[in-house]
């Protein structure tokens, strides 16, 4: 509706969608987020329905209920509607993959969080490691995936690799896992997670992106307005391992774990067997988030 809206109508003519809806029944974003979703997604709904990457922002139930409002309302909105209609048949064929990338996303975190922990209280239970901490209060609400106190043998630790050095000055590590992509690098850098004394390691699904990202971070634009971007690191999940001095069992687990992430993109099965390794993680009874089959 966005899309076709922007087609047609000035930004004068625009306006009059400031509020509410105007009495031909076109909907703004505020109203049409409200229609389609609960209260605690309409920020979200309403920030990403007029974005190109809008796929990652729905779930089916979500498209399901788009598509029956636009059906409602052909009378009053017919060749916007229908414009509309063709957006989202057009977006179906590829919709599961890109829900199924979130899903597994949000999984593989529950899994890194948890071997990182259980890591490092192997080796000491002297080792603060968080998981989903809140790091920027009151500035923000942002959670990072995992929060290491650096000390004294964590830097033992990590003396036998090179990918990383940190200065003196560093007194936490905070890991954020993501499937990231040129187009989400800024916002991961203006959760502001990065500080003088604070490094942000982006630890990467998508090894393919690895370099093209390393090199963004060099960009003018990027430097001149990310806070302490010197203080943020790339790596795949391979350096990751490398990174934490993997050997052994853990090393042979951590292998598995990426592994299982990976499959879970291109089979469903494994995708289940995935979420029942997560519900045992956080204690949750056998359910399904997805069923791909219907």
């Amino acid at each position: 509706m966005t899309k076709a809206r922007y087609n047609r109508y000035t930004d004068e003519e625009m306006s009059q969608f400031k509020y509410g809806k105007n009495p031909r029944g076109f909907f703004t974003l505020s109203e049409l987020a409200t229609a389609l979703s609960p209260s605690d997604d309409r920020r979200l709904l309403r920030n990403k329905i007029s974005d190109p990457r809008v796929k990652l922002a729905f779930t089916r139930d979500n498209l399901n209920a788009l598509e029956a409002l636009l059906e409602s309302s052909k009378n009053f909105a017919s060749r916007e509607t229908a414009y509309a209609l063709t957006l989202i048949d057009n977006l179906r064929p590829d919709f599961d993959q890109f829900l199924k990338s979130s899903i597994v996303g949000r999984y593989a975190h529950v899994l890194f969080e948890d071997f990182v922990e259980r890591y490092f209280k192997s080796i000491s239970n002297d080792f603060i490691v968080k998981s989903e901490e809140y790091i920027n209060k009151p500035f923000s609400n942002h959670r990072i995936d995992t929060s290491i106190i650096r000390n004294t043998q964590f830097d033992n630790i990590i003396s036998k690799q090179n990918l990383l050095q940190f200065s003196d000055k560093i007194s936490k590590i905070l890991i954020d896992y993501t499937m990231l992509t040129n187009d989400y690098l800024f916002d991961k850098l203006f959760k502001h997670y990065q500080q003088e004394d604070q490094f942000l390691i982006l630890v990467v699904y998508n090894a393919d992106q690895r370099n093209l990202l390393r090199q963004k971070l060099k960009l003018p634009q990027y430097r001149a307005l990310a806070p302490y971007i010197d203080n943020v690191a790339i790596l795949d999940i391979g350096e990751f391992g490398t990174f934490l001095g993997l050997s052994g069992a853990s090393l042979t687990e951590f292998i598995q774990i990426n592994q299982i992430i990976q499959n879970s993109m291109i089979s469903d099965s494994v995708l289940l067997q995935l979420e029942q390794r997560v519900n045992q993680i956080l204690g949750l009874h056998q359910t399904s988030l997805l069923d791909f089959n219907n």
